[in-house]
C-alpha cells in the first residue's frame, strides 16, 4: 500500500505493509488481500490532505499516518484508516503538544504484552509557513510552491495511545541524536522486544548522513548503540 509523496517527484513515498496475521487468520487474510488488490480503492470519511514527508504504520487492518507537509503547510495531526472499508478519520488528539513535522520515524510500541497499541514517534525536522532558522532543504526548492520552512531537526520521542488518543513524551535514557529521514522498527522475538534507529541525516541539506544503529529496550526504557 502506497500513499503521501509529491506528485512527479522521485522521493519520499511512504510505503507501508499488512502485519502478518495469525495462523488460523491466514485464510481470511488471502481473501481479504485479492479484494484490495482488485478494487479501485475509492476512499471514504476525512481522508487526510495530500502531503510528503509523513509515516504510516499499519495495526492489524488499520492504519494510522502521521505529520508531513504540503506547499504551504507542515500538519501535526494523525488519522485513522480503516483500511477493510476504506474509511479515514480524522483524530482529535491530546495531551503533550508535539510539533509539526516531516521526515520522522513511526513505529510499533507496546511495552508489555498485552498492552492496547501504542505508536512510537521519534525524530523529524519541525517545520512551518513561518520563521524557521535555515534555508530549505535543497529537494523542498525544488518543488514550485513550496513555502514550509524549516525548524530544528529533533530527537523528540513521543508515545500515542490508540485507545484515548494521548500524546505523551516516552520514558527513556540514552536517546539518540537529533535526527530526521531515519529508518525505524520494532523488533520482537521472544523474549527480546526493541526499537531500531538506523541512519537518517542531521543537516538540513540531508548532507551530513548518518550511519549509526541505537535500540531501544522497550520493558526498560533504555537506549544503546551496539
Amino acid at each position: 500500500y502506497c500513499l503521501v509523496g509529491p506528485l512527479g517527484a522521485p522521493f519520499h513515498h511512504q510505503s507501508v505493509a499488512m502485519d502478518d496475521p495469525a495462523p488460523q487468520q491466514q485464510e481470511e487474510a488471502l481473501v481479504r488481500n485479492l479484494v484490495l488488490s482488485v478494487c479501485d480503492l475509492k476512499q471514504h470519511g476525512e481522508a487526510p490532505s495530500p502531503r510528503f514527508g509523513a509515516t504510516a504504520l499499519t495495526i492489524g487492518t488499520r492504519l494510522y499516518l502521521f505529520g508531513g507537509c504540503d506547499e504551504k503547510k507542515a500538519y501535526n495531526d494523525v488519522h485513522l484508516l480503516e483500511i477493510e472499508h476504506m474509511k479515514w478519520t480524522a483524530l482529535q488528539a491530546t495531551g503533550a503538544t508535539v510539533a509539526p513535522r516531516i521526515g520522522h520515524g513511526l513505529c510499533l510500541h507496546a511495552p508489555a504484552e498485552g498492552d492496547v497499541p501504542q505508536l512510537l514517534a521519534f525524530g523529524g525536522m519541525q517545520a512551518g509557513n513561518e520563521g524557521g532558522d535555515g534555508a530549505r532543504p535543497t529537494f523542498l526548492a525544488q518543488l514550485e510552491g513550496y513555502a514550509v520552512k524549516p525548524g530544528p531537526i529533533t530527537d523528540e520521542a513521543f508515545v500515542f495511545q490508540t485507545s484515548d488518543l494521548v500524546w505523551a513524551p516516552l520514558a527513556d535514557s540514552g536517546r539518540p541524536s537529533a535526527r530526521w529521514l531515519h529508518s525505524i522498527a520494532r523488533a520482537k522475538s521472544g523474549s527480546v522486544d526493541a526499537t531500531i534507529v538506523y541512519g537518517g541525516a542531521s543537516d538540513y541539506q540531508a548532507t551530513n548522513v548518518l550511519s549509526d544503529l541505537h535500540v531501544l529496550d522497550v520493558s526498560s526504557g533504555s537506549w544503546s548503540s551496539p
